[in-house]
């Protein structure tokens, strides 16, 4: 707990003013109903206010855990913040932290924390390296494809702009589920420099085209009827998805939700 009376106030006043604290439920409970009911603009507004809030809840933590970082409340809010700050914000807190209270508990047990972290971090993508037979850094493998009028689309000429690639069907529960967040993603850093491929592994290409008139994809759509490319991407779920640089290397694998928003933002708004 934090000690001294002048200390209990400042941080029941962060708790106090903290924003946005009862609209996370409400838009949870939006965006269900817009779902079942397959509003598809209802959802993407929704995921617009969540992505606002999140910022906002963020800047917030932030703002306070900086402003704090000589005393226990800096170390309290972090713990706080944990659901809302990257990996990188994080190190910089710890850093801060450690300039100040390297000896306190609360300072020790996120340093510890941010380690297995990073270490999972790590296992996560040695795992996924070894899942798909490709190393982060290395160069995606290429393909040509129909994309949904029949013109076929060279993943080459897409060079120059960080791309992300997609697998999915339209009978998969989990990638429509993950649709709205990839919209999000294309209608806030689509155009010069980000593109999506989405790359369908339906059998039925009538089904296919319905999905993606349903759920408002407006990227580039291509079809792998035969699974010849899913099989050199050795995709063994959908969704599935690998983020390429804009020399066509290997970023980051299996990106969906705020991950995806956040890795973008720190590559095109930098």
């Amino acid at each position: 707990m934090i000690k001294g009376s002048k200390l209990n106030d400042i941080y029941y006043k962060i708790l106090k003013n903290l924003p946005n604290q009862d609209d996370f439920d409400k838009l949870e409970e939006s965006f269900y109903k817009a779902q079942r009911e397959g509003d598809q603009n209802a959802m993407n507004s929704i995921l617009a206010d969540r992505e606002a809030i999140i910022d906002n809840i963020k800047n917030y933590f932030l703002e306070n855990i900086r402003a704090n970082c000589n005393n226990p409340i800096g170390a309290i809010l972090t713990m706080q913040a944990l659901q809302f700050i990257d990996i990188e914000e994080f190190e910089e807190i710890i850093d801060l932290l450690n300039q100040n209270l390297s000896d306190h508990p609360y300072t020790i047990g996120l340093s510890n924390y941010l380690e297995s972290v990073k270490q999972q971090q790590e296992l996560y993508e040695m795992m996924m390296a070894e899942q798909t037979g490709f190393e982060i850094g290395e160069e995606a493998p290429t393909f040509i494809l129909p994309d949904i009028n029949g013109k076929n689309v060279d993943l080459k000429s897409f060079r120059g702009k960080y791309v992300l690639i997609d697998f999915w069907a339209s009978w998969c529960r989990p990638c429509r589920e993950e649709n709205p967040n990839l919209v999000n993603a294309y209608n806030r850093f689509g155009g010069k420099q980000f593109e999506i491929i989405s790359i369908s592994v339906d059998k039925s290409i009538e089904d296919w085209k319905k999905a993606v008139e349903k759920d408002g994809l407006k990227w580039t759509q291509l079809i792998d009827e035969d699974g010849d490319v899913a099989d050199e991407y050795d995709v063994k779920s959908i969704p599935n998805t690998w983020l390429l640089d804009k020399e066509g290397k290997i970023l980051k694998t299996d990106l969906r939700g705020e991950e995806l928003i956040n890795t973008l933002s720190e590559l095109i708004l930098k």
